[in-house]
């Protein structure tokens, strides 16, 4: 062990520790907010831990929490004698004030747990560095793993007997047949796409939209953003492909009703200017930022800090393929990492993630050129980490005769809701996609 190791003081605090244990001696359903906090790894010291693990089983069990029912439980999982017997519980409730300030007592632990984490990882990172045996990226790749690792929070790991969550479902059915027009995750701004996905998108979902060049990916999920940024929902985007310049000028003759090519050639009529600087007004209040990280461990970060600093409620990634950085020979394991990456990043911010991608060739080659699953490039790795599949499928790209406006979204995939087809129109001098029937 190095100088530098052998001075590292670890951080901990043995008087939080024991008043959290005191507070929920005395009270009880202190632990209702300790549970949202900590977890038992996040107690330091043994002792208090093993205490803390005994109090959840008990009232896992709902039974009582005390000094008597406590030491029945930890002389059954044979913890009794290292955490000082009976009397160790006495003395840390009645070294214990007051119940009130047991939050703080909380957050002073979670913070010397967060920083033995940081630590941990960064031995880990110098052990990793000083290997000569690894290559560059294989190197980055696992200090971006330890560091994902050492920010994590663990407190999700609470049981939940199903007598909890039976009756949470059960109120929130009652709440749900009480508003039968309230949408459950975020609007799209297409109706029927929202009814499928069974209220808009859902948080912690992983959602790839996926199409042959020039189909729209972009011009849908903008306006699938602008949709739920105007409901109020604040939005992240990450564009690999065009600059938040451009995206914001593609917004702007969408919000206007432009025309897009007239739009960018500055020739406007006086209406149309009218039409442009309401538009302006309106596109400048709502919740859309812009990010211009473009590699995966970048995204990650600066979503976390998107979601932090801005409840960012929805991100948007345009798109799978230029996040990736590898040989073509192990392209199939980078986008396998990139999507389980942006799956668990949905499920830790508590967020929709929409992920543009695009298909291969094998379309072009079949009479029927509507997208399926296998059509996805790599597509074992993103069907696998995909909660929803869309595909955009319009058919005067391939067929002359065929409506100019006629376009398709097609539900290829859905974990928890049904596949099938959306019919839509799409305006293409504005870039703008809405529902046959509903323009």
């Amino acid at each position: 062990m190095s100088e530098a190791e052998q001075t590292i003081q670890v951080p901990y605090s043995e008087e939080s520790e024991a008043a959290i244990l005191g507070c929920i001696l005395i009270n009880p359903s202190c632990l209702t907010e300790v549970v949202q906090k900590l977890a038992a790894a996040d107690f330091f010291l043994v002792k208090n831990r093993f205490v803390y693990e005994a109090m959840l089983a008990l009232r896992e069990r709902e039974a009582d929490i005390d000094t008597v029912t406590l030491t029945a439980e930890l002389h059954r999982r044979k913890h009794l004698d290292e955490c000082g017997g009976t009397a160790y519980l006495m003395r840390v409730s009645n070294d214990t004030p007051t119940w009130i300030h047991v939050g703080t007592y909380a957050d002073i632990v979670t913070r010397c747990a967060a920083r033995r984490r940081i630590i941990q990882a960064a031995q880990k990172n110098l052990q990793v560095a000083m290997r000569d045996d690894l290559e560059m990226d294989e190197i980055q790749d696992e200090v971006e793993s330890n560091n994902l690792e050492a920010a994590a929070r663990q407190v999700d790991h609470e049981t939940i007997s199903m007598r909890s969550l039976v009756g949470a479902l059960y109120d929130e059915v009652g709440y749900r047949n009480d508003h039968p027009d309230l949408l459950r995750g975020i609007p799209t701004g297409l109706p029927t796409l929202d009814e499928r996905l069974g209220g808009g998108a859902r948080n912690g979902k992983l959602m790839i939209i996926a199409a042959r060049p020039g189909m729209g990916k972009t011009a849908l999920v903008m306006n699938i953003a602008l949709s739920g940024a105007k409901a109020g929902f604040c939005f992240g985007i990450f564009s690999l492909e065009m600059t938040p310049g451009q995206l914001t000028e593609r917004l702007a003759a969408y919000e206007a009703n432009l025309n897009a090519r007239r739009f960018r050639a500055g020739n406007l009529t006086e209406r149309e200017w009218q039409q442009f600087t309401k538009a302006s007004t309106d596109l400048s209040n709502l919740p859309i930022f812009f990010d211009g990280a473009s590699t995966l461990r970048d995204i990650v970060n600066a979503a976390r800090k998107l979601r932090a600093k801005h409840n960012v409620q929805a991100f948007v990634i345009d798109y799978l393929q230029l996040m990736v950085n590898c040989k073509p020979e192990h392209e199939t394991i980078e986008v396998g990492r990139i999507t389980r990456r942006l799956k668990l990043l949905a499920l830790e911010l508590d967020v929709p993630i929409y992920l543009l991608s695009q298909l291969n060739r094998n379309v072009e080659a079949r009479q029927n050129k509507r997208p399926q699953l296998s059509d996805l490039r790599q597509s074992g790795a993103i069907e696998q980490d995909a909660d929803v599949v869309v595909f955009i499928y319009r058919d005067v790209m391939y067929n002359s005769n065929a409506p100019e406006d006629s376009a398709e979204l097609i539900i290829a995939k859905q974990r928890d809701g049904e596949t099938g087809m959306v019919p839509l129109h799409f305006a293409a001098n504005v870039t703008r996609f809405y529902e046959t029937g509903k323009g």
